[in-house]
C-alpha cells in the first residue's frame, strides 16, 4: 500500500463513509496519512455547486447554473425580478428551493427538457412544493396529468419583461426533447446537444430513427442560430473542472467545429457507436418512475441513481 500511495494522501470511501472510516484506522497503523470521505458516495452523490451566467440585454435578468458533481447533470434557475423558472431539477428539490430563496425567487414555473434516464426527476414534486406551474413535453409520454403542455414554439415570460424563453423541438435523444431559447442567444439545450457530444439516440424507441432525427436537430440548431449564441447543456462530461467557478458553457459555433456533422449524417454509424456505451444504470426503472408509472420510497433512490452519466456520445475536442 505504501508503494501504490507513493508519499500521497489516501481517501477511504465506502457508500456512506462508515465502513472507510474502520479502513482509515486500519491504514493509520501502517504509517500512512490517510483520510475518509464524510458521507461517501451518497454525500458525494449530493454535491452541487453553482455559477452565475450572464443575461445579455436583461437588467433584471439572473440565471444560475447548479452543477451535481458526481451525475455530470446540470439544472438552471432562470430569474427575473422576483421570479424564476427552474430547468431540469433532480430529485433533491430542496437544493432549488434553497437557492431560489437565497436569490429572492419566487419559484413560477418549472420545466423538463426531455424525460431524463438517468437520474430521477424533481420537477413534479418541485412544481407541487412551490405552486408553480409544471411544463413537460407531451410527446415523451407520462402517466399523470396538471402539467401544461410544452411543444415546440412555447413561449414563457416574466412580469419584468427582460427575460424571455421560447422552447425549440429538439428530438432525437428522445421524442418530445425540448430546448430553451433565452433572449434569443444563450440555448438550454438539455441532452441534445453537449459541448462536445450530442444525446444517444438509442434509450427510447428506434436507434436509426432517433439517430435520423438528431441529425436534422443539429443542423436546424447550427444553421439558424446565431454562431455566438451560448450551449448551455442538462450534463457535463468528465474532463470538466468541477470546482470551477466559471459556468459550463461554449458558442455553438465551437460546439459545431467539435461535433463534425459528417459524425452525424450516417445513422447507422451513430447507431454502432451507440451500442459500445453502456447504458445507465437503472434506466429503465427511472424512466418509469419519471413517466409516474411508478413511485420509488425515498430510501432507494440514491441507490437507483449510483453509477456514471451515460446519456450522451462525446465526440472529443478536435
Amino acid at each position: 500500500m505504501k508503494a501504490i500511495a507513493n508519499d500521497n494522501q489516501v481517501i477511504t470511501v465506502c457508500r456512506t463513509g462508515v465502513r472507510s472510516l474502520h479502513a482509515v484506522n486500519e491504514l493509520q497503523g501502517t504509517g500512512l496519512f490517510v483520510k475518509s470521505l464524510r458521507g461517501g458516495i451518497v454525500a458525494w452523490s449530493n454535491t452541487y455547486v453553482t455559477s452565475e451566467v450572464h443575461v445579455p440585454d436583461a437588467l433584471s435578468g439572473r440565471m444560475i447554473q447548479m452543477r451535481r458533481l458526481s451525475k455530470g447533470c446540470t439544472s438552471y434557475l432562470i430569474g427575473d425580478g422576483k421570479e424564476c423558472v427552474v430547468v431540469d431539477p433532480s430529485s433533491r428539490i430542496d437544493e432549488y428551493v434553497g437557492a431560489a430563496k437565497r436569490e429572492g425567487f419566487r419559484v413560477t414555473h418549472v420545466i423538463d427538457t426531455h424525460k431524463h434516464a438517468d437520474h430521477i426527476s424533481g420537477a413534479r414534486r418541485l412544481a407541487s412544493a412551490t405552486g408553480a406551474q409544471l411544463h413537460l413535453s407531451p410527446m415523451d409520454g407520462y402517466y399523470f396529468e396538471g402539467y401544461r403542455p410544452l411543444v415546440d414554439a412555447t413561449t414563457i415570460g416574466f412580469e419584468n419583461d427582460q427575460v424571455r424563453i421560447l422552447s425549440i423541438h429538439t428530438p432525437g435523444h428522445t421524442q418530445g426533447s425540448m430546448s430553451l431559447l433565452v433572449n434569443d442567444c444563450m440555448l438550454l439545450s438539455g441532452d441534445t446537444l453537449f459541448l462536445d457530444g450530442i444525446g444517444r439516440p438509442d434509450l427510447h424507441g428506434s436507434v436509426e430513427e432517433s439517430a435520423k432525427q438528431l441529425y436534422h436537430t443539429c443542423q436546424k440548431l447550427f444553421d439558424e442560430l446565431d454562431a455566438e449564441a451560448m450551449v448551455l447543456p442538462a450534463h457535463f462530461g468528465p474532463g470538466t473542472d468541477l470546482m470551477s467557478t466559471a459556468p459550463i458553457t461554449a458558442p455553438i459555433s465551437l460546439v459545431e467545429a467539435r461535433i463534425s456533422r459528417t459524425d452525424l449524417t450516417d445513422p447507422r454509424s451513430v447507431a454502432g457507436l451507440v451500442c459500445n456505451v453502456p447504458k445507465p444504470a437503472n434506466y429503465e426503472a427511472i424512466l418509469k418512475i419519471n413517466s409516474g408509472e411508478d413511485n420509488p420510497e425515498p430510501s432507494v433512490v440514491d441507490l437507483l441513481e449510483e453509477g456514471h452519466n451515460r446519456c450522451g456520445l462525446s465526440f472529443g475536442a478536435r
